[in-house]
């Protein structure tokens, strides 16, 4: 008998052909898994590139300085009241007046900030960048020398005989600006006499009293010198002498209260806006402001001498009126007005 594999008998099967109508419909149906998957993808990406860029973004750069954030006045901005501080405190004469910003990427911006001379009526521009509250200037507030630092050190008696006989050699159309030191310190009520005994148009001898040096430490201490401005006061309302009274100068009462508050309340700024890191800063690692505020509440506000601006024999009436041991001049310009 003929041997035959058992498996010869059994069916043959073949795959049967799919449909055309059904692989139709399983592309068409994997076509859309697909394009459900990529718009998800789309969406989801979508929707964190708007949570970065509208809300995680914005409130991480609210940590940081903004120049336009109007947060203690609705008319000056926390950065210009900043600077017109720190401007006032250590600048004679000088005073910011306005800033422009541009936004230039992530919490970075450039700045121009103008400044005015106020007894000359010159303004200067400065540039500066603001980034991630870090401020840069390009170039220095004013040329810095020694006697722009020190304008109040202690003269020897050549060095006052050579400015006196400068002011004697000069004519009367000619502008000084000098530093002037008292015989001995004085108070605010005395230094608002000496702003109305001098800083008028009809008084005998008139003076720009245009910046008051005030006491800052200790003898044998090493700290900045620092003062105040009377040449901006009135009766304009300012919100951000709610928090800090007279920062700007309402009046000038005889008994120097307001210059006290005016001299205290921009420490107080100046200090509230280092410690958040938006300051600005005057001993490396050190509160300066507080400093300051620690010796002026302790022994008072207290004067040792004054920046004015006045005619050659103005200066020398002072000095001839023994209401002034010495008299360094700081700059001069032609008064054509």
């Amino acid at each position: 008998m003929e041997n035959k594999d058992i498996w010869d008998n059994e069916p043959q099967w073949e795959r049967p052909d799919a449909p055309a109508e059904e692989l139709a419909k399983l592309r068409k149906l994997l076509k859309k898994h697909d394009q459900k998957t990529i718009l998800k993808s789309v969406a989801i990406l979508t929707a964190l590139v708007l949570l970065i860029t509208c809300i995680i973004v914005p409130m991480t750069e609210m940590l940081h300085w903004n120049p336009d954030q109007f947060h203690y006045d609705e008319n000056f901005s926390d950065l210009q009241l900043t600077l017109q501080a720190y401007m006032e405190l250590f600048y004679p004469g000088k005073e910011v007046t306005f800033i422009q910003s541009v936004k230039t990427g992530y919490a970075s911006y450039d700045l121009q900030i103008s400044i005015e001379d106020d007894s000359r009526a010159r303004w200067e521009r400065l540039n500066a960048t603001l980034e991630r509250s870090d401020l840069y200037f390009e170039a220095a507030f004013y040329e810095e020398d020694p006697r722009d630092i020190l304008p109040f050190r202690q003269l020897k008696d050549y060095e006052q005989e050579e400015y006196l006989e400068t002011l004697r050699k000069l004519p009367e159309y000619i502008t000084i600006r000098a530093a002037v030191t008292f015989p001995e310190d004085v108070d605010m009520a005395q230094i608002f006499a000496f702003w109305q005994d001098y800083a008028w148009s009809d008084a005998e001898y008139p003076l720009a009293l245009d910046w008051v040096a005030v006491r800052n430490c200790a003898t044998g201490v090493n700290r900045r010198e620092c003062g105040f401005s009377m040449n901006h006061y009135g009766p304009g309302a300012s919100s951000v002498n709610d928090d800090y009274p007279q920062f700007h100068l309402s009046d000038l009462n005889p008994d120097g209260k307001y210059l006290e508050q005016h001299f205290t309340s921009l420490l107080q700024y100046s200090s509230g806006q280092w410690e958040k890191g938006r300051g600005m800063d005057v001993t490396p690692g050190t509160n300066y402001y507080d400093a300051v505020l620690e010796y002026v509440e302790e022994n008072g506000v207290m004067s040792y001498g004054c920046v004015v601006s006045g005619s050659p024999d103005a200066l020398i009436n002072l000095l001839d009126q023994g209401v002034v041991t010495q008299v360094r001049i700081l700059d001069g310009w032609l008064d054509i007005e």
